[in-house]
């Protein structure tokens, strides 16, 4: 059976598309669409099919900018040397204190990741003895790019004591995610490797005041909101990056002086 109605001109056409346009001012949705439809093509179905089957619009999470529980509260310098005190103190043997003291200091500084940390090899980060920073590679990161992390003055020391007992520890990776992690539960330390990257964001940005776009850089945190900012930033030398950020780091002690000595006594032992 052949239609009835004229076939539309050019006008008829235009005039539809403009009345979508106003319908839905530019943005066009799967109900807008049905309701212009219902409207425009004699059709009224569609919009019954529309509340029918179109998913509820999707609601954010609702989400607080405040922690609702200790637990998630961000851990202050004071907090993070209560903890070192506990490891300090604990049963551990010492070679053991000494990595966990070592990751502790050198995540709370960068704010690397957990699984950043434990998948560090002596490989990757050897370079920094020298130079005070290392590449982390893109292949262990949560990010696509590779990164600079910079090594201040107090990290850099222990670094070189880890290097010292190598062959004191199994295996390539001295910061083994699993191992730092069950001896912190079981020696009941309260300390989570997952509090040194948010202790660091938060004193970085609240304390030293560095730049956003340089702790993004370093700790590819909020590079969304950062973008070509943060595209147009790496461009820079590795050893620019690595002033810009320990300029704001390298006068900074996790360690008490206290702490700082009984590492040395430990190191001397070891």
């Amino acid at each position: 059976m052949e239609s009835d109605r004229s076939p539309l001109t050019k006008k008829d056409m235009k005039d539809r598309v403009m009345k979508l346009w106003k319908l839905t001012n530019g943005v066009i949705t799967p109900d807008r669409l049905i309701e212009f439809a219902s409207d425009n093509l004699g059709n009224p179905l569609l919009e019954k099919w529309a509340y029918e089957f179109l998913p509820a619009p999707r609601r954010n999470k609702d989400r607080s900018l405040f922690a609702e529980d200790e637990e998630e509260a961000t851990k202050t310098i004071d907090e993070i040397r209560e903890a070192i005190d506990k490891i300090l103190e604990s049963e551990m043997n010492d070679v053991l204190k000494l990595r966990i003291v070592t990751a502790i200091v050198l995540a709370g500084s960068t704010g690397l990741r957990p699984y950043e940390l434990g998948r560090l090899t002596f490989k990757m980060i050897e370079p920094a003895l020298k130079s005070q920073y290392f590449i982390l590679p893109s292949e262990i990161s949560k990010t696509p790019f590779r990164r600079v992390i910079p090594v201040n003055d107090e990290s850099k020391e222990l670094l070189e004591a880890i290097f010292k007992i190598r062959k004191m520890i199994r295996g390539e990776y001295p910061f083994s995610y699993r191992t730092i992690s069950n001896n912190l539960r079981i020696h009941n330390i309260p300390l989570r490797l997952e509090d040194l990257r948010h202790f660091s964001t938060s004193y970085s940005l609240t304390v030293l005041k560095v730049p956003g776009i340089t702790e993004a850089t370093v700790a590819a945190h909020d590079t969304d909101k950062y973008g070509v900012r943060l595209e147009h930033y790496v461009r820079k030398r590795p050893e620019e990056i690595r002033d810009d950020y320990l300029k704001h780091w390298n006068g900074v002690k996790i360690l008490t002086d206290r702490q700082r000595k009984e590492i040395e006594k430990i190191i001397e032992k070891l």
